[in-house]
């Protein structure tokens, strides 16, 4: 944003590729492991800052954050069919060697759904407000929005989902006895 109120939407383009292009290479310099969620990103931030930088419209540069969130929802939503989800994927990173009870495994399909909705709803409240505003403003408005609002959900799946998405107060996990 600030890149864009000062010089202008293209050397604010160029900055989003090189900022990406230098996360990778340093990355790759201190051999850390790339999610599959960085990829998708630094992807597309490549991808559409190179569109828009060889199309004289920056009409990619307004919708980037929605496809962006829209393919990392689908992501998110496309692991719920496979052998781990991506929560399950973050969680195991985070707590290596700490065993995945049912209850865990419930709670990382459960944080997995909420995730993708929140990124499919970000997805189209962005189109919406791109759709509406002016770049600068759509650039304004998702930088004081999408911060708070993945802070917020982000502090949910820290701190209150233990509580939240308890199984003994809701759906339960397929090997838990039921309470009736």
């Amino acid at each position: 944003y600030a890149v864009n109120h000062w010089y202008g939407i293209r050397t604010a383009v160029m900055a989003s590729v090189a900022y990406s292009m230098a996360e990778i290479a340093l990355k790759l310099a201190r051999k850390t492991p790339i999610t599959s969620l960085f990829k998708l990103s630094a992807g597309l931030t490549v991808f559409f800052g190179a569109l828009d930088l060889t199309l004289s419209s920056p009409l990619f540069f307004k919708y980037e954050a929605s496809i962006t969130n829209l393919v990392a929802g689908v992501l998110f939503a496309a692991t719920l069919w496979g052998p781990k989800t991506i929560i399950q994927q973050f969680t195991e990173q985070r707590s290596p060697g700490k065993p995945m009870t049912p209850e865990r495994l419930w709670r990382c399909r459960q944080l997995t759904v909420i995730w993708a909705g929140y990124l499919f709803v970000k997805a189209a409240t962005y189109a919406w407000v791109s759709s509406r505003y002016s770049i600068e403003e759509a650039l304004a408005i998702r930088a004081a929005t999408g911060w708070a609002s993945f802070y917020a959900l982000l502090a949910f799946s820290l701190f209150l989902s233990p509580q939240v998405l308890n199984p003994r107060y809701g759906l339960r996990p397929s090997s838990s006895p039921s309470r009736t």
